[in-house]
C-alpha cells in the first residue's frame, strides 16, 4: 500500500539514489530529478536503481524527472541532495513545489545556512546530516558504515516539519534528532575541510598527510583558523565523532601536544586511507564544492576582520589547480607562499 506522503529528491547521485530506493521500496511516492544514466535500465519515465550494504540489498524502479520545474506542485518533502552551488540556485523553484505544511530538507553545510534561510522559509527548513557513506560503481550503489541520519532545525517553529521527516526516515533507517544542528555541522565540517583541502592540493591520503611534517602543521593551522572564526561568533563546536575535542586539540602546552599526538595516531589508524572527497573534481576538471565552502569561509572571516592566511593561500592554490595553472602534488605542502606565512609568524 502506497504511503500518502509525496517526496521529491533533487540530485540522484550516491545519496539521492540511496534515498530514492529505500523510500520507494517502503511505499512512498518518490519523484527524483536527475539526468539519464547509461548504466541503469530505463522503462518509460522510470529508472531502475540498485543499492547494497547496510540498508540491505534493494532494487526499485524510481520515477525520474528531467527538470525541477516538472516536479509535482504538492510535495510533502523535498530532499535537496545536489552540491551547494546547484542547490542554492534551485531553491527559488523548489520552495514553490512544497505544500505550506511541507519541508525542504538540505544536506547541511554551516556556511550556507544563512543563504538557504534567505531563500526558503526557515519554518519549512530541516537540516540533515548523513552518517553513512555510499559509492556507486556501474549500476549499483554500495552503502557502508551506516549510523543512519541526524536531523535538526534552525528555528523551533520547524519542529513539526522535523517530526514529519523523522517519521518518514525512521521507517527506512536509523534516525536521531539534535538540538544543536549548528554545533553538529561545524564539528563535522571543520575536520572535513582540513582533510579535503590538503588532500586536494597534494593527492595524498590522510595518513600520508599526517605522516608529513608540513602536512601535520597545515592540518592543525587550518583547524585553528576555522576555530578562530567560530570562537569570534561565540559558537560552541561539538566534538567530532564524539572523540575529537577541538578545544583540547588546540590547547598550548604539554597536554595539548599529547592530545594532538593521540588524535593523529587514531586518525592514521582508523581513517588513514581516507582520500579527499574533492580530489576527483580537481583531477577531472569539474567544479568543486570545496571552493565554494572555502570562499564562503574567507568571506565570513573578512567581514569580521579576521585573517585566515593558510585557508586563503590553499584556496588560491586550488583555484590555480582548477584553471590548470598548477599540478596536484605532494610538494604542495612546501609551497613557498605557505612557508612564508609561517616565517612571518
Amino acid at each position: 500500500m502506497r504511503n500518502p506522503i509525496k517526496i521529491g529528491i533533487v540530485g540522484a547521485g550516491n545519496v539521492g539514489r540511496t534515498l530514492a530506493v529505500i523510500l520507494s521500496a517502503n511505499g512512498y511516492y518518490v519523484e527524483a530529478v536527475t539526468g539519464k544514466s547509461p548504466h541503469n535500465i530505463q522503462i518509460d519515465n522510470y529508472t531502475a536503481y540498485e543499492i547494497t550494504g547496510d540498508f540491505g540489498n534493494k532494487q526499485y524502479l524510481v520515477r525520474v524527472i528531467a527538470d525541477i520545474v516538472d516536479l509535482s506542485q504538492d510535495l510533502d518533502i523535498i530532499f535537496v541532495c545536489t552540491k551547494i552551488f546547484d542547490a542554492v540556485s534551485m531553491l527559488k523553484v523548489l520552495r514553490e513545489k512544497i505544500k505550506p505544511t511541507g519541508a525542504i530538507v538540505t544536506i547541511q553545510n554551516m556556511f550556507w545556512i544563512d543563504r538557504v534561510a534567505s531563500l526558503v522559509d526557515p519554518n519549512n527548513m530541516v537540516c540533515m546530516h548523513l552518517d553513512f557513506s555510499c559509492k556507486t560503481v556501474g549500476k549499483k550503489t554500495y552503502i557502508k558504515n551506516s549510523d543512519g541520519i541526524k536531523l535538526g532545525v534552525v528555528r523551533k517553529e520547524a519542529f513539526d516539519k522535523l517530526e514529519m521527516v523523522h517519521d518518514v526516515l525512521s521507517n527506512v533507517c536509523r534516525v536521531k534528532d539534535t538540538n544543536d544542528i549548528v554545533g553538529l555541522t561545524l564539528g563535522r565540517n571543520i575536520i572535513n575541510i582540513s582533510i579535503s583541502s590538503l588532500g586536494a592540493i597534494s593527492g595524498l591520503k590522510l595518513k600520508d598527510i599526517l605522516l608529513d611534517r608540513n602536512g601535520r602543521y597545515l592540518f592543525v593551522k587550518i583547524i585553528e583558523e576555522e576555530m578562530s572564526l567560530l570562537n569570534l561568533l561565540n559558537i560552541k563546536v561539538m566534538p567530532y565523532d564524539g572523540k575529537l575535542d577541538y578545544y583540547k586539540f588546540l590547547e598550548n602546552g604539554i597536554s595539548g601536544k599529547i592530545y594532538k599526538r593521540k588524535i593523529m595516531r587514531l586518525l592514521i589508524k582508523n581513517n588513514g586511507n581516507i582520500v579527499s572527497s574533492a580530489l576527483r573534481d580537481f583531477e577531472f576538471g569539474r567544479k568543486s564544492e570545496l571552493l565554494v565552502v572555502l570562499n564562503n569561509f574567507i568571506k565570513y572571516s573578512s567581514f569580521r576582520g579576521l585573517k585566515v592566511p593558510y585557508i586563503r593561500q590553499i584556496y588560491d592554490m586550488l583555484c590555480q589547480i582548477s584553471k590548470n595553472e598548477r599540478r596536484i602534488s605532494e610538494d604542495a605542502f612546501y609551497d613557498k607562499n605557505l612557508v612564508k606565512i609561517g616565517e612571518k609568524k
